[in-house]
C-alpha cells in the first residue's frame, strides 16, 4: 500500500533570458547583477509517501487541471501495479 499526501504550490520564478558575463567581466563590473530575467509562472505538485519516505513531484506551467492529471500519471508510473494507492487530498 502507498499512502500519499499530495500538495500543490503555485510559484513565480525568474527565468534568465540572457546568460551573464564571464567571471572575469563580473569582477571588473562590480557587485551589480548583469543577467536579464523575466518572470515565469510555474506550478509544483508533490506527494509525500508516508510509508516509503519518498516524494513524487512534477513541476510544470499552469494550465489548470491538465497539470493535476499529469501529476496523477506520474504517480501511476512510479507506484508498482501490485500496490494500492491511498491519497488524502485537501481541497
Amino acid at each position: 500500500m502507498r499512502l500519499l499526501f499530495p500538495d500543490e504550490k503555485s510559484q513565480i520564478a525568474l527565468d534568465p533570458t540572457q546568460p551573464g558575463p564571464s567571471i572575469e567581466k563580473r569582477r571588473r563590473a562590480g557587485p551589480r547583477p548583469t543577467t536579464t530575467s523575466e518572470m515565469v509562472r510555474t506550478k509544483l505538485f508533490a506527494a509525500l509517501d508516508a510509508l516509503e519516505s519518498e516524494v513524487i513531484s512534477v513541476c510544470d506551467d499552469p494550465h489548470r487541471r491538465h497539470e493535476w492529471l499529469k501529476f496523477l500519471g506520474a504517480i501511476d508510473d512510479v507506484v508498482p501495479e501490485n500496490k494500492q494507492i491511498h491519497m488524502i487530498v485537501n481541497h
